[in-house]
């Protein structure tokens, strides 16, 4: 029984791990995208 305990903990950790890698690598993508749109857009605006 206590073993059967330690793995469900351990795998419950490992998914935990793994969610917070995935959202920071979102994170990380959505901030790349704001910006890069950010600075296209004073680009932009030195041009004119």
């Amino acid at each position: 029984m206590k073993r059967h305990c330690i793995k469900i903990k351990e795998a419950t950790m490992w998914y935990f791990s793994w969610i917070l890698g995935v959202l920071l690598a979102c994170s990380f993508g959505i901030i790349n995208a704001l910006w890069l749109e950010h600075t296209d857009a004073v680009d932009q605006d030195s041009i004119k």
